[in-house]
């Protein structure tokens, strides 16, 4: 049964379905995009209250929810367009980073020195592992 929290969030959710060769480009991030036709069905009437989209596969019914970036409008046609997986944890890393040098910066010891050291580095390998991912991602 769901929660009062789990219903609001459905009500932020726009669901759409998608054919298994795009799916899968959709869900890696390689097109975090959609193009649909409106028509006078529910979901357009309100479309732009929707702060999340969930694409599900047409054939095996997996579906993912990515936050929705933007709407652009031409012709009969929208495109809504997703934050990738990939983008939220770069977003994630950069308030790290931030929290980190600002809970550092404030009473700078020898000992604080070292552990901001650690944390950078500690960022430095997640940078790392981000870039190779995204690296993946392109081919």
């Amino acid at each position: 049964m769901k929660n009062k929290q789990d219903k609001a969030k459905e009500k932020e959710i726009v669901t759409f379905k998608s054919l298994p060769k795009y799916y899968n480009k959709e869900k890696s991030g390689k097109k975090p995009n959609t193009i649909r036709e409106r028509t006078n069905e529910d979901k357009f009437l309100d479309l732009e209250t929707k702060r999340f989209i969930r694409i599900v596969n047409t054939e095996t019914r997996e579906s993912f929810v990515r936050k929705i970036k933007d709407f652009s409008y031409w012709k009969e046609f929208v495109i809504i367009s997703w934050e990738t997986e990939q983008q939220k944890e770069i977003k994630e890393l950069k308030k790290k980073l931030k929290d980190v040098m600002k809970a550092y910066s404030k009473n700078v010891t020898f000992d604080t020195g070292l552990k901001f050291i650690q944390k950078m580095w500690d960022l430095e390998d997640e940078v790392k592992r981000l870039k190779a991912k995204l690296k993946e991602n392109e081919k």
